[in-house]
This record gives C-alpha cells, sequence and structure tokens, in this order.
C-alpha cells in the first residue's frame, strides 16, 4: 500500500500512474476523505492526552469531591472519543479505496495489455526450422500432460494440471535450482502455507 504522506504530497504523480494503469479511480475523493480522517484522528488524540492527564490528577487527588468531578468530566470526554472516532462503514470504505492504489513504477513501460510489452533483452540464438513450430502446448504428445480444461475450472484462467514427464520436469527444475542457488549460498526456506489479512494487506497483495 502506498504511504498516504506519499499520495499527499506526490498527486500528480499518482494521478499520472493511475492513468497509465487505465486505473478508474476518484483521487480527489479519497484525499478528501484522507483529510476528514486525519482530522478526527487528531482531535481523537488530543482527548486521550487529556484523558491521560486526568487520570493521574485522579491517582493523585485526595479529596473526594475534586476526584468525583475529575471522573464526570472524564466520562463527557470518553463520550467525545466515542462520537469522533471514524465510523465503521467510513473506515472499511477508505481502506478499500486505499488499497486500490497501485505502487509507482517510473520505469515500467505504458501499455494497454500485455501486447504493448516491451522486449527488455534476449538470451543466446534463436533456433531455425524448416517447419511452422507449435507451441509446447499444441503437440499432441505433450497435450496428454496437460489438463487445462481442469485447471480452469478450479481456478481459473491460465492454470492447468501437469501429468507423468511434464510433472517430473517440473520437479527436476526446482531441484536444479535448489541446487543451484544453495551452492551459491542461499538457504533454502520453508514459508507458511497460510497467511493473515494483516501480512497480506502491509505486503499489497491483498484485494
Amino acid at each position: 500500500m502506498l504511504d498516504l504522506k506519499f499520495v499527499r504530497e506526490n498527486k500528480e504523480t499518482v494521478e499520472k500512474e493511475l492513468k497509465n494503469r487505465n486505473i478508474k479511480f476518484d483521487l480527489e475523493k479519497f484525499l478528501e476523505m484522507d483529510k476528514e480522517r486525519r482530522g478526527v484522528i487528531a482531535k481523537v488524540e488530543k482527548l486521550k492526552a487529556e484523558q491521560n492527564q486526568a487520570n493521574q490528577k485522579i491517582a493523585s487527588e485526595k479529596d473526594s469531591k475534586k476526584k468525583q468531578a475529575l471522573i464526570s468530566e472524564m466520562k463527557k470526554v470518553a463520550g467525545q472519543i466515542k462520537k469522533l472516532k471514524p465510523a465503521p462503514d467510513f473506515e472499511k470504505k477508505f481502506l478499500e479505496l486505499w488499497r486500490q492504489l497501485p505502487n509507482i513504477s517510473v520505469d515500467t513501460p505504458i501499455g494497454k495489455d500485455e501486447n504493448d510489452n516491451v522486449l527488455d533483452h534476449e538470451w543466446g540464438s534463436k533456433p531455425k526450422f524448416d517447419f511452422d513450430p507449435k507451441p509446447h502446448y499444441e503437440v499432441e504428445a505433450v497435450k496428454k500432460m496437460f489438463d487445462i480444461k481442469k485447471g480452469s475450472q478450479i481456478s481459473g484462467a491460465r492454470f492447468w494440471y501437469l501429468k507423468d514427464k511434464i510433472a517430473k520436469l517440473q520437479f527436476a527444475l526446482i531441484n536444479y535450482t535448489i541446487d543451484f542457488f544453495t551452492k551459491e549460498g542461499f538457504e533454502l526456506m520453508v514459508t507458511p502455507g497460510m497467511v493473515k489479512k494483516g501480512p497480506l494487506i502491509n505486503t499489497g497483495f491483498y484485494s
């Protein structure tokens, strides 16, 4: 998620990024909500500071009448804090909008879809054939080891099941990669299979 201070101070940059990515987002409305939210938070924090000071006075006050008056006053302050806090619906809407803001990447080529992708570099020489080569997923011998239909039913487009030799090839590539990088000094690590909502939001992988 983009830092809110960055969004406030770099409005034009954020607007440009939204336009480049063809994202419909009302940035003006979001910044108005942010301003309103910050104002409320500032008032709440001020009242909480008063509350803390009063609590210290209450703890040290020996006169019962004065102590009771302070307690009564703090109950009113607590009521003010409760009223001032952003409504759950407002906070929920604000967070939903905040998550929609894309990361800023000035060196990413601008394009509407994958057809506008820019070739960065090529490695090796391309082989030449005396026939029109097919992509691997159209070769009959290989097609039997892919189950694209079932994969899309379970996980959506661009997913598939791998079977037999293709599955073995995938694991062989994984093992090769592990061996290669451990020799280079990297440490192998298995991470948790499940992640809490908070870390996902903080890393920008939650929508």
